[in-house]
């Protein structure tokens, strides 16, 4: 099977991955986390594959967390996803969009710390 590469690079070139805003959870503390994210599956793979590991150093808390209780008392959930803008489809910075929805739900979900 030959592949065409010229459609396999246009594809590429038009991926764009779910941004938006993302909650964990640990439900052994109650303890909530909220990271804004420009591509929500890397966050999570990012974020377990650091705690796993013992490397995340942005927050501590969460650190201890993760090793004090099991992977599975863990939820990574997205809050809500932004989606592109149609009327401006070369438009790339997001970061204003994103900071003010993770205001809204800061100010929504209370009492929850805010991963970088």
């Amino acid at each position: 099977m030959k592949l065409d590469k010229k459609a396999l690079m246009r594809q590429y070139r038009e991926f764009k991955p779910e941004m938006g805003i993302c909650l964990v959870t640990c439900s052994a503390t109650g303890s909530r986390y909220l990271k804004v994210s420009n591509d929500t599956r890397a966050t999570y793979n990012s974020l377990w594959f650091q705690l796993d590991t013992g490397g995340f150093v942005s927050n501590r808390d969460l650190q201890m967390e993760w090793k004090a209780h099991d992977a599975d008392k863990f939820e990574f959930k997205v809050l809500e996803v932004l989606p592109y803008d149609k009327e401006n489809p070369g438009k790339s910075d997001y970061s204003g969009e994103l900071s003010l929805l993770l205001d809204l739900w800061k100010e929504n979900l209370g009492d929850v710390v805010v991963l970088p």
